[in-house]
């Protein structure tokens, strides 16, 4: 058990930095804590503690930087979540490049550790968008921690670093220094770096009262933090960004309670939010009536049909021609266009899940709930034993906050497949929203359960590149954070 001044010490941290320090994790962080204050000269936690309540329980500006040095995680590498690089360079970029008029497009890397994902993002605009000039975009980088904001603006980095990024990218935008590899000056003046705490520092452009930024990228950062300042943080994102900008969170991050106010976009890969209306209202009332009338009359399916649909998480059997077209377009967010091709295929007696599939996730993409689900229903009546459409069924009913049903179609995914760990970690997010910290706590153990059983490239599929060990890690968290 902690003694006071401990306990008083953690709660100004937390409340400062904003990192979520609970009593039952404090052995974690009482070494480092306990350095950190040796550090700043004090023999001990308690001594530094009585200094800082002699303060007014506020802690200087070379505190914060020392504990923001001890505390913070720092573990990070080139081309981290491929997804989020992937809709990056397949659908955001390219969507802002063509809005683009007068002012530059401006991203902003929040929790950017030792740099690695700026110069990702540096690297795939040079690389994939050559049009660009350097004038043309601006990547803003911040992190909390001192420390690897200068190992960032110094460039230097070991092979660890390098794990996920492609070869070719190495030997073009790096130089060998013995064990390590120094970033290019070209790559490296695209990067603006600083110190910034997210809890209590302005944010880029929030002075100045107006909306400035397109993207920001805030991945494995928000998890460390306590649920109050998540939801300011998100609240704080969303104002400084420009209508229609992206926010980009770590998979594993993903909320529908902290982050309400955006909406998210579904790719096959991975889901991503965005500030406003994907669809405006008048273009969703000109094709209501025909999508409704569609849903009604065409994809209703004769289930005395020879041809049985396969489960969806086997290779589809389709028209390779239209499903590589509509999955371009859903990749682009063209949802709208997904809509109209995939409808027209039905009329023609195309009922292939692909088609289905990619339609529900476009009416969803489009605010269309209702007939996102009315085509799942259609779906799971010819194919009741796929667990992956039960999942992606209370996904969109947990975005539409029916929460009741839901939980009963997760449950119906684990009823076929027990080992469906989305299943079993979205279950366990809501159970714990809901306050039912008991119930939460089972599904939150199946899935540190199925982790021992699941193969590693299989984790990295779902998770998104987060290996075996990383993961039983974030779930862990959770566990705790639940008791």
């Amino acid at each position: 058990m902690l003694n006071n001044k401990i306990t008083s010490i953690t709660g100004i941290i937390e409340e400062t930095l904003g990192l979520s320090l609970k009593e039952k994790k404090f052995e974690e962080y009482s070494k480092n804590l306990r350095e950190a204050a040796i550090t700043l000269g004090f023999e001990d936690i308690e001594s530094f503690s009585e200094k800082v309540s002699a303060s007014g329980n506020k802690l200087s500006s070379e505190e914060k930087r020392v504990l923001a040095a001890y505390l913070t995680v720092s573990e990070t590498y080139f081309f981290r979540e491929k997804p989020a690089m992937s809709m990056f360079i397949s659908t955001i970029l390219p969507q802002l490049i063509k809005n683009k008029r007068e002012d530059k497009i401006r991203i902003w890397s929040a929790g950017c550790s030792s740099g690695e994902e700026p110069y990702t993002i540096a690297i795939i605009i040079n690389e994939h968008f050559p049009q660009l000039r350097k004038n043309d975009f601006e990547i803003i980088a911040t992190d909390i921690n001192p420390n690897v904001i200068t190992k960032a603006r110094n460039g230097l980095y070991t092979p660890w670093s390098f794990r996920e990024i492609p070869d070719l990218y190495t030997k073009k935008y790096f130089t060998k220094e013995g064990e390590n590899f120094r970033i290019s000056y070209k790559i490296k003046e695209c990067v603006k770096f600083d110190i910034l705490n997210l809890v209590s520092d302005m944010y880029p452009g929030e002075s100045d009262g107006y909306q400035n930024l397109d993207i920001i990228f805030c991945r494995n950062v928000l998890m460390y933090l306590n649920h109050n300042h998540i939801k300011n943080i998100s609240k704080r994102f969303h104002k400084i960004l420009k209508d229609d900008g992206w926010f980009i969170s770590s998979q594993v991050e993903l909320n529908d309670e902290l982050f309400a106010q955006f909406s998210k976009v579904y790719s096959d890969d991975g889901i991503f939010y965005r500030k406003g209306e994907l669809i405006k209202k008048n273009q969703n009332e000109r094709i209501s009536k025909r999508i409704q009338e569609s849903v009604s009359n065409k994809i209703p399916l004769d289930k005395n049909k020879k041809r049985q649909l396969r489960d969806v998480k086997e290779e589809l059997t389709y028209s390779k021609p239209v499903s590589h077209e509509l999955e371009l377009l859903f990749n682009e967010s063209k949802y709208i266009e997904c809509i109209k091709i995939a409808l027209t295929e039905i009329d023609k007696g195309n009922d292939d899940l692909t088609i289905l599939n990619i339609l529900a996730k476009s009416y969803a993409n489009s605010g269309q709930y209702k007939l996102a689900t009315d085509v799942l229903d259609k779906i799971i009546s010819q194919n009741p034993a796929s667990d992956d459409t039960y999942y992606l069924y209370g996904t969109i009913l947990a975005e539409n906050n029916d929460i009741n049903k839901a939980k009963t179609m997760f449950k119906k995914g684990l009823y076929i497949n027990p080992d469906n760990l989305l299943s079993h970690f979205m279950l366990g997010n809501i159970l714990k929203d809901e306050g039912n910290t008991k119930a939460a706590m089972i599904h939150y153990r199946n899935a540190m359960d199925i982790t021992g059983r699941i193969k590693e490239e299989e984790v990295e599929r779902l998770f998104h590149g987060m290996n075996i060990k990383r993961l039983r890690e974030f779930i862990s968290k959770f566990i705790d954070n639940s008791l």
